[in-house]
């Protein structure tokens, strides 16, 4: 009896550590010698090994893992060649993310979802029974950030002096809170910003926004 009771705490134990190590001590790293961690769209090129060129890539991209991702620090080494790069945290998936833009000179905190679309006096069908029926929803995509709200949350954070060339970037996320450092210096800081509780990262420019990524050392 006493055999089985301690096995069976033993095996409840280990079941419980491994669902914290998903969600809490994942070590995933990527050195970017390919692109075999990722789903993503758009222009994503190993241009050499070790460095990761992003642009044209609207939707994004992020890890094939981690959608039980919760709290974790994200760190990489970047280069803006036009405009920004944008970085992803608790990605759900392709349309359901957080956003974080850094500019030469600031930080734009974003949020993208997918909202329905809903019609005034909305046409009903009949089904073949005669039932009325509702139409289909449809649903399009929106982002929120610091041009479409008032919340302070998603206010441009500055970045002084303005980025000139490589820098540092780590992104720290524990429950609704982010803190995000440029080359060691706290940027970012919001307490109850994060709704999404779990989910990937990765990474984001749209049209002709351009920077390198490289492994953080």
């Amino acid at each position: 009896l006493w055999l089985v009771t301690i096995t069976t705490i033993a095996l409840s134990l280990w079941i419980r550590l491994s669902t914290l190590e998903r969600r809490f001590f994942s070590g995933f790293h990527d050195t970017f010698e390919d692109l075999d961690n990722w789903d993503f769209t758009g222009n994503w090129q190993i241009v050499e090994k070790g460095t990761l060129l992003i642009t044209e890539s609207a939707d994004g991209g992020i890890t094939k893992v981690g959608s039980q991702w919760e709290n974790y620090t994200l760190s990489f080494r970047a280069k803006i060649i036009n405009e920004c790069i944008g970085f992803i945290i608790r990605a759900q998936d392709i349309n359901h993310y957080y956003m974080f833009q850094i500019r030469t000179d600031k930080i734009r905190p974003h949020f993208k979802t997918l909202v329905p679309i809903v019609y005034e006096n909305r046409i009903l069908e009949m089904n073949d029974e005669g039932v009325q029926m509702h139409l289909p929803v449809n649903y399009k995509l929106q982002w929120i950030h610091d041009k479409s709200t008032s919340s302070n949350e998603y206010k441009a954070s500055p970045i002084k002096p303005e980025l000139q060339t490589w820098f540092q970037v780590k992104a720290e996320v524990i429950g609704q809170s982010i803190k995000i450092w440029i080359d060691n210096e706290l940027i970012f800081h919001s307490s109850s910003f994060l709704r999404i509780p779990v989910g990937k990262v990765g990474f984001r420019n749209s049209g002709s926004e351009k920077a390198f990524i490289r492994h953080y050392r």
